[in-house]
């Protein structure tokens, strides 16, 4: 039996983990497609990526084990496939509409995926950002730059199956916003901000920076420093229009439960 998830879409061929070496760049004028196959915990995507004004993406899930596979179906059914900017959470807009859903569990809403049976998705992604917990007309021209497109499909008797495909995008579209190394820049030109990275360093501490995140009006950049039993953390928010900075916060964190939240994002 073959089920069909409405949308329009792109897609890419991959092999193994989910995996390859760097996509060439693309621009808009002449679209490339790549495909990706990925097999694990007895499914298979197959996926194409169409990659030119819009990214679309095709992707076909098979349980290919002979069992069948449950999956809590009270959101619908848990593919997923969406689009970030490599270093941070900066997704691109897509033609799903997203609706309020409570995903808790409910035995009632196991549904059956069945060995030989496929799923359907099809979504197309717009050049341009959207923003968290806003109407999706909000919305802003994507950056030049590395990006990964994600697929995801969560089981409840088994392990998920998850696989990544990197393209990167080029367009002659002004941006109207800054960008993440222009705000990390401004960042770092504030007083307050330089004052904490120096005593970092006087400390013999090494800086790094965490995901930027996206939110509606600015950037927050979050950087960070591992002391033996603390971890000193900042986080700077910069308005991505005007590139002043909103808010500055600054927190220290033990080592130990920093790690442990850590491990556990990994898992």
């Amino acid at each position: 039996m073959r089920r069909i998830l409405p949308t329009i879409g792109i897609f890419l061929f991959l092999t193994g983990c989910g995996t390859t070496e760097n996509s060439p760049a693309v621009g808009v004028e002449e679209p490339v497609q790549m495909q990706l196959n990925h097999k694990e915990n007895g499914m298979k995507l197959s996926a194409e990526i169409t990659v030119g004004e819009s990214i679309h993406v095709d992707a076909v899930l098979e349980n290919t084990s002979d069992q069948t596979i449950l999956y809590n179906g009270r959101c619908g059914i848990p593919f997923r496939i969406f689009v970030e900017m490599d270093g941070s959470n900066a997704a691109l807009n897509s033609n799903i509409e997203s609706t309020a859903c409570e995903d808790i569990f409910d035995p009632n809403d196991l549904e059956e995926f069945r060995a030989g049976e496929t799923i359907e998705r099809a979504v197309t992604f717009a050049r341009e950002f959207t923003f968290p917990g806003v109407n999706k007309e909000n919305h802003s021209t994507a950056h030049n730059g590395d990006y990964k497109v994600y697929f995801s499909f969560q089981p409840h008797n088994v392990d998920q199956i998850t696989a990544q495909y990197p393209i990167t995008l080029l367009d002659n579209a002004e941006p109207d916003m800054i960008t993440i190394e222009e705000a990390k820049a401004l960042a770092l030109e504030d007083e307050k901000v330089t004052h904490w990275y120096q005593e970092q360093q006087q400390a013999g501490l090494k800086v790094e920076a965490e995901e930027a995140i996206l939110s509606t009006g600015s950037w927050h950049l979050p950087f960070y420093a591992k002391g033996e039993e603390i971890v000193y953390r900042i986080v700077v928010a910069i308005d991505f229009r005007s590139g002043n900075i909103t808010d500055f916060n600054v927190d220290e964190i033990d080592r130990q439960f920093w790690e442990e939240a850590e491990s556990t994002k990994m898992e």
